[in-house]
Formats: C-alpha cells, sequence, structure tokens
C-alpha cells in the first residue's frame, strides 16, 4: 500500500509549529493527527454520527476563510456541504403570529439534524446573500467569521465593542510606548 500522499498546506502549518512555535514533538504529532483527519473527513463520504464538533468548525472555518479571500468553496467544500444536507426532512405548516410558515422537521433527531441545519445556513448564505460580505474578525486573538452588514462593507471586527476595541487600546499603547 502506498504512504498517504502530503499535503503542502499541513506540511507548511507542522513546521511552522516546529520552527516558528517551538512546539514540543507531542503537540506536533497531536495536529498532525488531526489534520490527516480532518483531511479524511474532506476527501470521502461523510459519515455524519461520527463527525466531531471541531472537525465540522474547521470544515465550516475553511469555507469562511475562501470565501473571506475572495475565493468560492472548493469542489470538495460543496461536496461535503451537499452531503450534510441529506438528512431525510419533512416539511409542515406551522401558524405564527404572523402568519403561516412551512418548517423543515427531520424524519429523526439527533446530531446529523443539527449538522444539516447549519449546513443548510451556510448554503442559504451562499445562495441568498453577497459572499464578499463575509469576513474574518481583524483580531488575531479571535479571527471570527461574520457577515458585514455596514453600507460600505468596512467594517474589520466581528464586534467592535470587544475585538475592534482590543485592537484600537493595542494600537494606542504602542503607540504611546513608540512615543516615550
Amino acid at each position: 500500500m502506498a504512504p498517504p500522499k502530503k499535503d503542502r498546506w499541513v506540511e507548511q502549518f507542522i513546521s511552522y509549529l516546529e520552527v516558528e512555535r517551538s512546539a514540543s514533538p507531542r503537540t506536533v504529532i497531536a495536529y498532525r493527527h488531526a489534520l490527516e483527519r480532518f483531511r479524511a473527513f474532506r476527501d470521502r463520504e461523510v459519515a455524519w454520527h461520527s463527525v466531531t464538533v471541531s472537525e465540522f468548525r474547521e470544515f465550516l472555518r475553511g469555507i469562511a476563510e475562501h470565501l473571506a479571500s475572495g475565493r468560492a468553496p472548493t469542489a470538495s467544500d460543496l461536496r461535503v456541504l451537499n452531503a450534510a444536507l441529506m438528512v431525510p426532512a419533512r416539511q409542515k405548516l406551522v401558524q405564527r403570529q404572523n402568519g403561516f410558515r412551512a418548517e423543515a422537521l427531520p424524519v429523526r433527531f439527533g446530531w446529523p439534524w443539527i449538522l444539516s441545519r447549519i449546513a443548510a445556513s451556510l448554503a442559504d448564505t451562499l445562495t441568498q446573500f453577497d459572499r464578499e460580505r463575509v469576513k474574518i474578525c481583524a483580531n488575531d486573538g479571535c479571527r471570527w467569521a461574520y457577515y458585514d452588514v455596514t453600507k460600505g462593507k468596512t467594517r474589520r471586527w466581528c464586534n467592535t465593542r470587544t475585538c475592534g476595541n482590543r485592537d484600537r487600546v493595542r494600537r494606542a499603547r504602542a503607540a504611546a510606548k513608540r512615543a516615550r
């Protein structure tokens, strides 16, 4: 059997951990294992009952980073997203205060249903909203994905009161320190 194909991005990240971050060998092994599991998760038909929260979050994060950098999701991303959406559901008409609404209900509740609803939210964003407005927080300590609703598409932080304020304070303190 041939050895697994090495992923250039994984190898660069592992090298960064070893050289720049001086990560311990155990940490490097753990990261390598997690990244290999995630790549296998992305490259195969997904058994949704075995996907962990962190694996799915990393998958969504990858799509958000693609969108934030102006790129479309890859064919592999769409294959995984479509697989997540393939959970059996039925429609039910419900009356609310403001009228009627059709709701999707799972045939069977569980983890695959939860993942499918999160995937459906991402699919709605891709189909109904401006992909250019999906951004990554400029705060290096946060890096959350968010949807920029500003008129000029100029928002830099997920939340201006927390991440934006921290960033402004950090820059002001650095400027004061340089001025001394």
